[in-house]
């Protein structure tokens, strides 16, 4: 096993769980890889880094880690000109013009009152906002580090506040805008630049106050909406001019904040120093994986022990999944394996007792990524489950996440684009009606039990017949994950799960530890003591 030895420096530590903060991490790898993947894989989007020194040297994002290998990466400075030794920062853009997740609507509106150009749309997928971001030349702001991490986004930006205003605030101090200022200039509806308009030609659409008090106008040349200047317009002045002053009085955010643990920091102190920073929440990367079309491999766990959830975890899976349906876990031992598989940075998921609403809320509440709900045979019941896993206003669960601080502060607002849905499609009505079930919105694929789907079927699986119709009808199913744009997965043993991976099947688990606990008798077929 290779190891490489890893430190983050100042806002970098954001990305990181607190054991990993300002300090030495010891990475294990065994594979060559690229530094910008092993930076990733640990949390930090590579829009947010400026500069990697590797044993001294700066390096680019395609450098192949070796073992041994000491590495410093570096936020983006301002005060020290490093211009000589980049590697890695994009060239700027001419113009600060925006493209914004889902999710930051009221930013958005902000940011085109102030005059920025500024796309939004609320239901841009991932894959549509990294194509804007690098056709369009305009920075990605998100709340999504996997979406930052895609390849094709090369100026993006993670938002760290969670309050709008105080968004606003952030991203002047950020790329330096409070000189660039253009107020009112936008329309707040659809991003067009606002054009002076004769008041006879718009007087009958007017309000009657408004005609007989304003006499100056501006109109929006796309949706036709209509802007002067009444009391909503001093309201909104005050708001730009508390902006500015906040911006104003705040250090940069692009400036590396000094840490007493790290190499060169001073002990002036800082706005952070006297109040814990808030952590942003973890990214779901198999999720992203598997939106990006890549396998994601993993292991069940069914014996409650949060310590060979721990060992599973280092051993290299994307994702472990923790079996409530048949397996010996109780609500603390779950919450305790989440934890511990995430130290692993491998993605925690759970399989719940049954689709029930309050089931599913408990188990999430224990704070897993990945959900996989049992026995669904129709549409309905798989509303039913969409429903129960996310926050309004996309489902209906009930607010009360006890056991999921250690995913980040912001918990309740990002896990509904965090969150990875599978419904289990283990019958032979559910395969008759998969393509209806996989259409529902908020579910994001299947995960196929074959020895339940056997049973059901009524097929002997040591006859070709009962093979080939087995084997058919999961097949039926991954097509209609293809037909209705889900992620096809399956449960899959050491035996059979290249095979599936071959079929195209991407969220596949591997192992189990019943299964390999269970493997050790063929230990022992191997050995002939002496008798």
């Amino acid at each position: 096993m290779n190891h490489a030895y890893l430190r983050f420096y100042a806002e970098l530590n954001d990305f990181m769980p607190v054991t990993q903060q300002h300090t030495l991490i010891d990475h294990p790898f065994e594979l060559s890889r690229s530094i910008k993947d092993m930076i990733e894989s640990l949390g930090v989007p590579h829009t947010e880094i400026d500069l990697i020194l590797v044993n001294g040297n700066s390096v680019g994002f395609d450098y192949q880690v070796r073992d041994g290998d000491r590495v410093s990466v570096y936020p983006r400075f301002t005060s020290i000109d490093i211009t000589p030794l980049l590697r890695v920062r994009p060239q700027p853009l001419p113009v600060a013009r925006f493209v914004l997740d889902t999710h930051l609507g009221k930013l958005a509106a902000y940011l085109r009152m102030l005059g920025f150009d500024t796309l939004y749309r609320n239901d841009y997928t991932d894959a549509e906002l990294a194509h804007i971001s690098h056709a369009e030349e305009r920075i990605l702001l998100t709340k999504d580090r996997g979406l930052l991490k895609r390849t094709e986004v090369t100026h993006g930006y993670f938002v760290r506040e969670i309050d709008p205003q105080q968004q606003v605030a952030e991203v002047l101090r950020r790329f330096a805008l409070s000189q660039s200022v253009a107020p009112f200039s936008r329309c707040l509806r659809c991003n067009t630049l606002l054009k002076p308009v004769d008041k006879a030609t718009i007087v009958d659409r007017l309000p009657p106050k408004t005609r007989e008090y304003y006499q100056e106008f501006r109109i929006c040349p796309t949706c036709g909406r209509i802007y002067w200047r009444g009391s909503h317009y001093d309201r909104m002045q005050h708001l730009i001019d508390r902006l500015l002053q906040s911006e104003a009085e705040q250090p940069r955010l692009d400036q590396p904040r000094p840490h007493p643990q790290d190499a060169g920091a001073t002990n002036q102190s800082t706005d952070h120093a006297s109040h814990r920073k808030e952590m942003p929440m973890r990214s779901n990367n198999t999720l992203q994986k598997l939106k990006a079309g890549q396998a994601a491999l993993g292991a069940g766990l069914v014996f409650g022990s949060p310590l060979i959830a721990e060992l599973l975890s280092q051993a290299g899976f994307d994702f472990v999944l923790v079996d409530m349906q048949h397996g010996l876990w109780d609500d603390q031992q779950a919450m305790d394996a989440f934890r511990a598989i995430c130290l692993a940075n491998a993605t925690p998921m759970l399989r719940v007792q049954q689709n029930d609403y309050y089931t599913i809320g408990r188990a999430l509440d224990r704070g897993a990524l990945g959900v996989v709900i049992p026995l669904v045979n129709s549409a309905e019941e798989a509303r039913a489950a969409a429903y129960a896993v996310r926050y309004p206003p996309r489902g209906g669960r009930s607010m009360g996440p006890t056991g999921t601080g250690f995913l980040g502060d912001d918990y309740t607002k990002a896990i509904n684009e965090e969150l990875f849905v599978a419904v289990q499609i283990e019958s032979q009505v559910a395969v008759e009606h998969a393509r209806e079930i996989l259409a529902v919105d908020g579910v994001d694929g299947c995960w196929i039990g074959p020895s339940d789907l056997a049973l059901s079927m009524g097929v002997d699986l040591t006859t070709p017949q009962g093979k080939s119709a087995h084997e058919a009808a999961i097949l039926s199913v991954r097509d209609a994950c293809h037909a209705t744009g889900k992620i096809p997965g399956i449960a899959g043993t050491p035996e059979t799960a290249q095979h599936w991976l071959d079929e195209g099947f991407l969220f596949v688990t591997v192992v189990s530890d019943f299964g390999l606990i269970k493997g050790a008798n063929a230990v022992l077929q191997q050995l002939h003591p002496p008798s």
